[in-house]
This record gives structure tokens, C-alpha cells and sequence, in this order.
């Protein structure tokens, strides 16, 4: 009898834990769909229903995957966590608009089944998903994933390759080429508002910075990581400008071009792989600009931020030996002590409850 209530305990104790955690991970990924929602309408508004149907696709490909995967390797599913919907609009928005539907599908099917549920769910990957799916495909087919289309007035995309499709030039090609927008102000606004080619949620740069803003206000810890990120892109761009039209010029390119400002809001910000100390953040994202833009300039591909982001998940786990700061030491110590008199509290409660079912049976 005895046995069978604390059973009972340790089981209700395990399900309402289960319960908090998989709440947590909700209120993540319901903050990054909304940071996601601009720029998905900006996707809409240049590159028309076709944009929106490769996200539906894509978002619909992760869920299914979810659930037929969860079935498959016998685990619980966690679609109600928002974490496959936000994986699959996160994989569209690295692609282009003019990607062949199966595209995102592909992308999306691989960052669920290869990069999430082998390890369990979205509480226990060890890289992020969408950022898996998106290499995925760049290695398998580059040419349609860095097949951008002309922004038209028309605000219609064809497919890459088919019959009115027209090419255009991300920035990320451009400095590949060492070729430079240009100094005009004009240039500047096309760049920070999006009128320019590049993946189809990418590239409205100035949706990306309120993102950050938002992650400053709501999520600080996440914030550290993409700000010290951005920061080591930045420098190193200052250092070794790829465009000959001036330091800033190439910095402010780099920035905006391809998916690093994205990566630096969505990729890198991941609750499950967030370093637990501030200095080990600091070196977390750091790390991962350093290898963003050495692999940006030597690399095969004309945008390896993808590749950063998965090499500097690897690396989360040896940042987490990195000390503590006095503050988080302190709440911590803080923590332990709450636990400690949980513990405590729950220790006393089955003690009287012992004293008084021999007091009944004696």
C-alpha cells in the first residue's frame, strides 16, 4: 500500500514537471512565431501566394513528420509544444521563393526525423533543426537553394528554371564576387527593407533588428548570444572587408546578407542549447561568428552560416564548464536551497504519514 502511494507521488510528481517543461518550450516557440510573423508577411508581399504555399507546405511537412516520427520511435509527440511549426516556417524561411515545393518539404522532413526526434523532442536536441534541414539541402541540391528570384513589381515568383522566372542577385552572391551595393542611401533602404533578392524571409533586414529588440526586452539571455554573434561577424567584416567600396560598406553586407541575421535571432537563440552561464553565451556566439565568417569567406557555398550554427552546437557542452558569474552563483545557491526544503518538507510528510498508519494498525 505504501509502495503503491509513493509510486503515485513520484508519478504525479514526473507529470506535472513534464507539464512545466513542455509550457516553457511553448511560450519559446510561440515568441518566435511571433517574431517570425513579419517577416513571412514581407515574403508574401514581394514573392506573392507562392511564398505562402511553401511556408504551408513546409509547416505542414514538420507537423506530419512530428507525429508519424513520435509513432514510429515510440516517444510522446510535441506538437502542442509549437516546436515542428516553428521548425517548418523557420526552413521556409531560409529558401527561396522560387524553390520547387518539394524543397522545403525535403528540408523540413530532415530537420524533424534526423535532427529532433532521434534524440526525443525539443527538449533534448543537440543541434537546432530547421538550421540541420537547411544544410541539408544546400549540400544535396545548391543550385535550387541559392537560386534567388527578381523582385517584381508584379509581386509574382516562378519557379527556379521554369517559364518566367527571373534571377536576381542576393547580396551574398554579390560578395562572393566582391562586388558591392553600392554607396547611395537608396541602396542602403532597398537592403534594410528587403527589396532586395535572397532567401524569402531573410532579407527585410529591418524586421530582423526589431526582432533582436524584442529578444533585449523578453528573452535577455537568448539576446546575449545573438549579440555577441553579430558582434564578432561585425568586426571581423571591419577586418577584412570582401568589397573595396569601404569597411562599413562590407560590414553592413555581411549583416544583411543571406541567413546570419536571421540565424542570429532564430538558430543560435535555441532554449535547448543555451549555454547556462553568461560568459559561456558570450563565447557561445562568439564562436559561432568567428567560424560564420571565416566559412563565408573560404568556403564552397556563397552562405555556410548554417554550418556555423550546427558546429558551434556541438560545442555547447564544453562552454557550460565555463564559471558562473557571482550573480548566477547566487541564484543557483538560491535554487538548491528551495529544493533542499522541498525535499525536506516532502521527507517529513511521508514520515508522519508512516507514524500514523502504524498508530492505525497498532
Amino acid at each position: 500500500m505504501e509502495q503503491s502511494k509513493t509510486s503515485a507521488g513520484i508519478s504525479a510528481e514526473s507529470a506535472a514537471k513534464a507539464r512545466s517543461e513542455i509550457s516553457t518550450t511553448r511560450r519559446y516557440f510561440a515568441d518566435m512565431l511571433i517574431l517570425m510573423a513579419v517577416p513571412a508577411v514581407m515574403a508574401w508581399y514581394y514573392y506573392g501566394g507562392r511564398a505562402v504555399r511553401l511556408m504551408v507546405f513546409s509547416v505542414l511537412t514538420a507537423v506530419f513528420c512530428e507525429v508519424a516520427g513520435s509513432f514510429i520511435f515510440k516517444i510522446r509527440s510535441s506538437v502542442s509544444d509549437l516546436s515542428a511549426v516553428a521548425t517548418g516556417l523557420m526552413t521556409a524561411l531560409c529558401l527561396p521563393a522560387s524553390a520547387p515545393y518539394y524543397l522545403p518539404c525535403i528540408a523540413s522532413a530532415f530537420a524533424v526525423i534526423a535532427a529532433k526526434l532521434p534524440f526525443g523532442n525539443a527538449r533534448s536536441h543537440m543541434f537546432t533543426p530547421a538550421a540541420a534541414g537547411i544544410a541539408f539541402v544546400t549540400i544535396c541540391m545548391p543550385d535550387k537553394v541559392f537560386s534567388y528570384p527578381a523582385i517584381l513589381s508584379s509581386g509574382t515568383t516562378a519557379v527556379s528554371g521554369g517559364q518566367g522566372f527571373f534571377p536576381g542577385t542576393s547580396i551574398s552572391y554579390m560578395l562572393s564576387q566582391k562586388n558591392s551595393v553600392g554607396t547611395g542611401l537608396l541602396n542602403y533602404v532597398d537592403v534594410l527593407v528587403g527589396s532586395v533578392s535572397g532567401p524569402m524571409g531573410t532579407t527585410c533586414a529591418v524586421a530582423l533588428f526589431g526582432a533582436l529588440i524584442f529578444l533585449a526586452v523578453r528573452r535577455p539571455k537568448n539576446f546575449t548570444v545573438s549579440a555577441s554573434f553579430l558582434a564578432v561577424c561585425f568586426v571581423y567584416a571591419l577586418l577584412f572587408p570582401r568589397v573595396l567600396t569601404g569597411r562599413f560598406v562590407s560590414a553592413f553586407m555581411e549583416i544583411c546578407g543571406g541567413t546570419l541575421l536571421f540565424s542570429s535571432v532564430f538558430f543560435l537563440t535555441d532554449d535547448k542549447l543555451l549555454p547556462k552561464s553568461f560568459y559561456a553565451r558570450i563565447c557561445y556566439g562568439a564562436a559561432a561568428g568567428l567560424m560564420c565568417m571565416i566559412m563565408r569567406s573560404v568556403g564552397k557555398f556563397e552562405d555556410s552560416t548554417v554550418f556555423a550554427v550546427l558546429l558551434a552546437n556541438g560545442l555547447v557542452t564544453a562552454f557550460d564548464k565555463l564559471p558562473l558569474t557571482k550573480r548566477e552563483r547566487r541564484l543557483v545557491s538560491a535554487e538548491n536551497a528551495k529544493v533542499r526544503a522541498a525535499l525536506a518538507d516532502k521527507l517529513e510528510e511521508k514520515a508522519l504519514e508512516n507514524e500514523k498508519g502504524g498508530a492505525e494498525n497498532a
